[in-house]
């Protein structure tokens, strides 16, 4: 018979675990492996860089270590490594690695007289070359390192949102997924600004939750700057931050005065950031968001239409509507779910094979549990909504960058899936489903969501399931 005095030995060995790792010691644990796993995922973007772009001239010391990286690597597996580049001509006479926008990021930063001085890209990724290019002595693989940092900060923005969005052990798998994957690797170092726009999204949805949990001034301010700080990234970052603003307003439960005045206070913010560069633009471009408007001629040269003097982007993606609904309606439903999904993945079979497909279906759970509570509704707008612009016109350029930024959202939610089927088969191995009954509300979301996913699919049971 067991008594209080005769635990059972799982109940010892359960107190030896928890009296083993205090949640002092669980957080200075999980401290030492996302430096680890950041430190780590540096090191795997300098092997890409060093491999493709060849060691740099300058400085000596670099140079040296540069050297001592070989294709293969105890460090790394096997299929993980990088061909060299060759070099392109240019019109200017010379010849470089680095072609399309990598190149244009280079000229930009070269140019670069003041932070908020009117160009036709926002300021945030040219500054970060041009401190780069200062500390390389103006070598061309600067543009590498500019977005390697990006890449690297973005691993832990990963960790911090999945951690204060969920768990620490979530935010944890997602930093080290989004450091280990070939394709983030690879993209991570080519010399273009859209690991920056990652690391914005991240840090903006970090703050945006950091408010809805406790909507202090100090908290509308930091989601001013992050949101300021993505505009200057990518100046279509509005298209999620408004929606996410929104959010944060209409689901705040203190008196409406209270809720405009801190909302008001990031707004204000954000503005004091962005307005010099937009207002530069406009004096002496003519334009104030030239940065977005310039995507309407790349369009549509791609479609091999004629250039319209004054095209804004806007109005293109209006014809888009008004000449092609259907097809347009389309190309958006599929560029906001199916495509950003299904082409990412494969950079994890380089390591396991079949891994990306396993973590794929664990995304697909993970996202349908962020339906569940008001902090992962908010990271599923501000997930989709991030997705609209590229939604338009993925067909036309379909790189795969340009959806980048919703891999993290896609990795955190496998990581909360993985944990909260792991905790499931530990819950019911121990028998605690006996003494566990969900709350009704609870139960009636989910039947509610359940019968909403199901319902189309009941209606189509004639056609093949293929």
């Amino acid at each position: 018979m067991t008594t209080e005095s005769d635990p059972t030995p799982a109940r010892g060995l359960a107190r030896l675990r928890v009296r083993a790792l205090s949640p002092e010691s669980r957080h200075r644990l999980t401290a030492g492996l996302i430096v680890l796993v950041v430190i780590y995922g540096a090191f795997l973007r300098f092997d890409a860089i060093t491999l493709k772009y060849g060691p740099v001239v300058r400085p000596a010391w670099l140079r040296a270590v540069q050297q001592t990286r070989a294709t293969q690597s105890v460090l790394r597996p096997d299929g993980l490594t990088w061909d060299p580049v060759p070099k392109y001509p240019h019109k200017e006479g010379d010849w470089t690695q680095y072609a399309g926008d990598s190149y244009t990021y280079l000229q930009y930063a070269r140019e670069m007289r003041s932070f908020y001085g009117a160009h036709y890209r926002e300021p945030v990724f040219p500054f970060a070359t041009w401190v780069a290019l200062q500390l390389l002595r103006n070598q061309d693989v600067a543009v590498s390192f500019a977005s390697a940092a990006f890449s690297v900060l973005a691993i832990f923005a990963t960790y911090l949102l999945g951690a204060y969005a969920f768990s620490r052990w979530v935010g944890l798998g997602a930093a080290l997924a989004m450091a280990v994957e070939y394709d983030l690797i690879s993209a991570g170092v080519i010399g273009v600004r859209d690991d920056a726009f990652v690391c914005a999204v991240l840090l903006t949805a970090w703050a945006m939750l950091r408010y809805s949990r406790d909507p202090s001034r100090g908290n509308a301010i930091g989601v001013g700057v992050a949101a300021g700080i993505a505009c200057l990234t990518r100046v279509f970052a509005a298209l999620f931050i408004v929606p996410g603003l929104a959010f944060l307003l209409f689901t705040d439960r203190r008196p409406w005065r209270s809720r405009l005045g801190t909302v008001g206070v990031t707004v204000l913010t954000a503005a004091v950031i962005v307005a010099p560069y937009v207002i530069n633009c406009w004096v002496v471009l003519g334009d104030p968001v030239p940065a977005f408007n310039v995507h309407a001629k790349i369009y549509s040269e791609t479609e091999g239409r004629a250039v319209t003097v004054g095209q804004t982007t806007t109005g293109y993606i209006g014809n888009l509507i008004r000449s092609r609904p259907m097809r347009t309606a389309d190309t958006v439903a599929l560029g906001l779910t199916t495509y950003p999904f299904l082409n990412k993945w494969r950079g994890f079979d380089v390591w396991i094979p079949g891994a990306g497909k396993w973590l794929s279906w664990a995304a697909l759970l993970g996202l349908f549990l962020f339906a569940g509570t008001r902090d992962s509704r908010l990271l599923l707008l501000i997930l989709a909504t991030s997705l609209v612009p590229f939604s338009f016109t993925w067909k036309l350029i379909a790189e795969w960058r340009f959806t980048e930024h919703a891999y993290p959202f896609f990795l955190i939610a496998a990581c909360v899936a993985i944990g909260r089927i792991t905790a499931g088969i530990r819950l019911v191995a121990g028998g605690g489903m006996k003494h566990r009954r969900p709350a009704a509300r609870t139960v009636m979301f989910w039947a509610a969501a359940l019968g909403l996913w199901g319902r189309p699919h009941g209606a189509s049971r004639g056609c093949c399931p293929c």
